[in-house]
């Protein structure tokens, strides 16, 4: 009798099999589907600084990089200015936000965000910088000028529109003198002669632009100097030499003391006559019409000396003896000089004569060599007569 040979069953090794077959590929699907949202090489993004502030509409720039697989950045923003450019494919790369009257007092968001790259799925990276845009002030006003005087010698300047309810700084230029101060209106004073304006500084940082120009005129004390004193030997005639008055002074001169006559009162080297013997006193006087006037005084001094009647001239240029030049105490005012010829002849006349006479005749023709008479008569009836030899 045959036994039936054993035939394993192969059913359970099949199911086995299979049981382990769908375990690897589940945990290979589970696997896929767990790591397929991973980026290998996530994009990266930086700036130089993430807040900042500015003033009015002065421009910003903020530096920036990107990395990773991002290729390119797009950058927006949220206010009323313009941003430059709104893309950039470089790195590092720069943008610039340009403000708008209408961003002034706000905080204004712009948004840098990269490309999402090809590939496996990577987000996009985004990163923000927010800026803060405060109004500049406006130039202060020029409200009143006051000019120095002369109990005041310095100017002052009233400004107005300030910044309210907050702490200023003011600029002052030329010379970027600072002064601080609070409220909407301040003095300024101490100002000497010049041109100045000014800047304010609010408590952002924030300039205005410079106020008109405010002119501070110069004004000085007037000071007279009337000149040297001087001293005279029979002569009764000069030139006073003050010092001339400056701009927007007016100068005069008075007689103190003697007779003399001014030829004009207001020219400070004006020539004066009919001087008396020993001191005549002059006061030359410098006025602005703001000031007190200056007075300052002269003295000249005439001594009068034996009289000398030249004898002899010689007419020939040459500085010496040229001219019949008389010393005589008595010759005041004016003076009558005659010139007669040998023969009693008059060939030359002056009524007002001033020690200029060389030899000549009525016509300025040179007279001969020779001896001639001559008479001098004041206007006070003295006289007195000579002879005088010209040779050349």
């Amino acid at each position: 009798m045959f036994s039936t040979p054993y035939i394993p069953d192969l059913r359970g090794y099949i199911i086995l099999i299979m049981c382990k077959l769908y375990c690897l590929i589940g945990f290979i699907l589970f696997y896929a589907v767990k790591t397929s949202g991973q980026c290998p090489d996530p994009p990266v993004i930086s700036l130089s600084s993430v807040t900042g502030n500015t003033c009015g509409k002065s421009t910003v720039s903020v530096i920036g990089t990107f990395g990773g697989r991002a290729t390119s950045v797009e950058i927006t923003e949220n206010g009323h200015g313009q941003v430059t450019p709104e893309k950039s494919s470089e790195s590092p790369f720069t943008f610039t936000y340009t403000p708008n009257k209408d961003d002034m007092g706000k905080q204004i968001t712009i948004t840098v965000t990269t490309n999402n790259p090809p590939g496996r799925l990577c987000d996009e990276a985004t990163i923000t910088y927010t800026l803060t845009i405060s109004a500049s002030p406006p130039a202060p006003e020029i409200s009143l000028i006051t000019q120095p005087t002369c109990l005041v010698p310095s100017g002052s300047v009233v400004l107005n529109r300030l910044p309210d309810q907050e702490k200023w700084t003011l600029t002052r230029s030329p010379d970027e003198t600072i002064i601080t101060g609070t409220g909407v209106s301040t003095t300024v004073s101490g100002l000497n002669a010049g041109n100045y304006s000014f800047r304010v500084t609010n408590s952002g940082g924030c300039n205005s632009p410079s106020s008109a120009e405010v002119d501070i005129s110069s004004l000085e004390r007037p000071v007279a100097r009337a000149g040297p004193d001087k001293i005279l030997d029979n002569l009764f005639e000069t030139n006073l030499e003050a010092v001339s008055a400056g701009s927007n002074e007016t100068g005069s001169w008075s007689v103190i003391s003697g007779p003399a006559l001014l030829a004009e009162q207001s020219d400070a080297n004006t020539f004066v006559r009919n001087l008396a013997p020993g001191r005549n006193i002059f006061v030359w006087t410098l006025s602005n019409n703001v000031c007190p006037p200056s007075f300052d005084s002269v003295i000249v001094m005439v001594n009068v000396k034996k009289p000398v009647f030249p004898t002899l001239i010689t007419p020939n240029m040459d500085g010496r003896n040229d001219n019949f030049v008389v010393r005589w105490d008595e010759m005041t005012g004016k003076t009558e000089l005659v010139i007669l010829d040998r023969s009693g002849i008059q060939v030359y006349k002056n009524m007002n004569y001033d020690n200029r006479w060389d030899g000549v005749d009525y016509n300025d023709n040179p007279l001969p060599d020779g001896t001639y008479f001559y008479l001098l008569k004041t206007e006070f009836g003295k006289a007195v007569s000579g002879f005088i030899v010209i040779k050349r």
